[in-house]
């Protein structure tokens, strides 16, 4: 999926968002959509090493806990899709991904959010952005077995905005779709 297809369909998913579906119609959504091939480059291989050409964060390897002062931070841009641009730039070492793994991971948190919604994390208020609590329908979702479903779909809807912050629960999301785009990554964890 191009780039252009890529953000008409974020757009598509925050106006489906904004109509404010039930938990069940964001799931069906979420599993509809993750069926179209997102991305399309070849990701057989992986160069999971420095490659000549990276562009090294001296000042984020300072930061890094001495047991990974092995490993290096590369300098991605920082336009608000940093986490996406972090992880595109280690599948393909540029930035080009980003919005395609947005995308991915929103999807993921859609079609699973039964799943989701019951981790520990998602049922904390700290995992979600004062924005989210803002916006919050929690009116239009009060379903006792899940605590947070309001900022949760907010926090979502939010994240279809290309350059907009991603919560902590967005890490979950992406790890999996990671995970479903380059499986030998599992190997290593």
């Amino acid at each position: 999926m191009d780039s252009i297809s890529t953000k008409q369909l974020l757009t598509k998913t925050r106006k489906f968002l904004a109509k404010l579906p039930s938990l069940s119609e964001i799931m069906s959504y979420g599993q509809k959509h993750k069926k179209i091939q997102i991305l399309s480059c070849d990701l057989s291989y992986v160069d999971v090493y420095i490659s000549e050409g990276i562009v090294i964060d001296e000042g984020a390897c300072l930061l890094l806990p001495d047991e990974f002062n092995g490993y290096i931070c590369a300098d991605t841009t920082a336009d608000g899709n940093c986490l996406y641009n972090a992880v595109s730039y280690f599948f393909i070492h540029e930035n080009s991904l980003s919005t395609q793994l947005r995308l991915s991971t929103i999807l993921e948190l859609m079609a699973y959010a039964d799943e989701y919604l019951v981790l520990e994390v998602f049922e904390k208020d700290y995992s979600y952005s004062d924005r989210a609590f803002s916006k919050a329908n929690n009116k239009r979702y009060q379903q006792p077995e899940y605590r947070n479903i309001a900022p949760f779909v907010a926090e979502i809807m939010e994240m279809c905005r290309i350059g907009a912050w991603s919560p902590l629960g967005a890490l979950y999301g992406l790890a999996s779709a990671a995970l479903q785009i380059w499986p030998p990554l599992g190997a290593h964890m």
